[in-house]
């Protein structure tokens, strides 16, 4: 699990079928350019781990990159009211693309 410091853990649960390697990098929002190479926007009313980017690249056993296989992410937040709201980044956008918006589901355990 990646721990951003307050509590709150995430982790890959399921990389999607067919993945054969992937890389997983997580950094501050105000570190997304100099770590990935692009300055990404946030979408307003982040919780807490959303001060985290997490950037996710995976690929196939031809080496090919994959971006279309569903992926399940797991999260541990601590201290949440209301509805928790994921977002994507198209590869080489920095405009966030709501997952749920998208055909995704998010599902909030207590």
């Amino acid at each position: 699990p990646i721990a951003p410091g307050n509590g709150d853990t995430y982790s890959i649960a399921d990389f999607g079928s067919g993945i054969e390697a992937a890389v997983v990098i997580a950094m501050d929002w105000a570190e997304s350019s100099s770590t990935v190479g692009t300055t990404f926007s946030s979408p307003s009313a982040l919780h807490s781990v959303a001060s985290q980017l997490v950037s996710i690249q995976r690929w196939d056993a031809s080496g090919t990159l994959i971006s279309a296989i569903p992926i399940t992410i797991s999260l541990c937040l601590v201290d949440v009211s209301g509805t928790i709201q994921f977002y994507r980044y198209d590869d080489d956008s920095n405009i966030p693309n709501s997952v749920t918006q998208e055909g995704g589901t998010v599902t909030q355990r207590s």
